[in-house]
């Protein structure tokens, strides 16, 4: 393949490849450019390469690894890809691929169903700062500073995919502005779990400590499609500073307990 070229509005992705048909086993190099190419909602940069095999027989396959110059997601530097990838009975698979030291991911993509191309796989990061997170993610800026890492599995169809996310936190608190004062805000470490199918989030669960007994925890659901949201929080023993983003002196002090529930669109 000399040139297999897919444009789009601003974005592109150029693909050349090589492969011998002399014997059984013959070698492989794919290479691959991808140029602010529009991936769902997301915009990838990045070159890689795939070196391998080509399978030839009644069962034709393809096997490599996978390379790359460095990642990037929403403008946002991931590292470098490597990895295992294969293609053989309908099937790409994808083993123990890493994007730098930020995500590793497992899968497999089954085409040729009659419903849509299935879907299975597991993935993890590292822990990260939460500006990191907000860059790749596109949340903007968001009022907490702190670190998180994010794993899960995903099951289904291209269209109707099921998703369990797990979270980790630590040292999370609110960002405060210039006037805050010198004292440093009440840290929160833990985690959480959350179903995602259909536009939908459910069984959202995180529980947050800090060094001094107090808790939060949170649970809850959300409909994107309704831009529906329903959340319930309790926290025991929250020193009030780590309730809010204002300044310490622009609240009460002290220990705080209670219940918030949060529904509406």
């Amino acid at each position: 393949v000399d040139a297999l070229n897919m444009i789009q509005s601003d974005g592109s992705m150029k693909v050349r490849a090589t492969a011998s048909q002399t014997g059984a086993e013959n070698p492989l190099k794919v290479y691959c450019n991808l140029e602010n190419f529009a991936a769902g909602a997301n915009r990838v940069d990045c070159e890689f390469r795939v070196d391998g095999k080509y399978h030839m027989g009644s069962n034709e396959w393809l096997a490599g690894t996978v390379e790359s110059k460095l990642l990037r997601v929403n403008r946002f530097e991931l590292g470098k890809v490597r990895g295992g990838a294969e293609f053989k009975n309908k099937t790409v698979s994808l083993n123990q691929l890493m994007a730098g030291d930020f995500f590793k991911v497992n899968g497999k993509l089954i085409f040729g169903e009659t419903r849509s191309t299935i879907l299975s796989g597991s993935w993890s990061s590292a822990m990260r700062d939460l500006k990191e997170w907000s860059t790749f993610l596109r949340w903007g800026d968001i009022p907490a500073q702190g670190k998180m890492s994010l794993s899960g599995t995903v099951k289904g169809t291209l269209k109707t995919p099921e998703h369990k996310f797990t979270f980790a936190f630590e040292d999370l608190a609110w960002k405060r502005g210039e006037n805050a004062g010198t004292s440093a805000p009440e840290k929160f470490s833990g985690g959480g779990t959350a179903e995602m199918s259909n536009k939908m989030m459910s069984a959202l669960s995180i529980n947050l400590k800090d060094s001094k007994r107090g808790s939060i925890n949170l649970i809850g659901q959300a409909n994107w499609s309704a831009r529906e949201l329903s959340l319930k929080a309790n926290f025991g023993d929250v020193h009030t500073s780590a309730l809010s983003a204002l300044p310490p002196g622009a609240v009460p002090q002290g220990k705080a307990g209670g219940r918030l529930e949060i529904s509406g669109n």
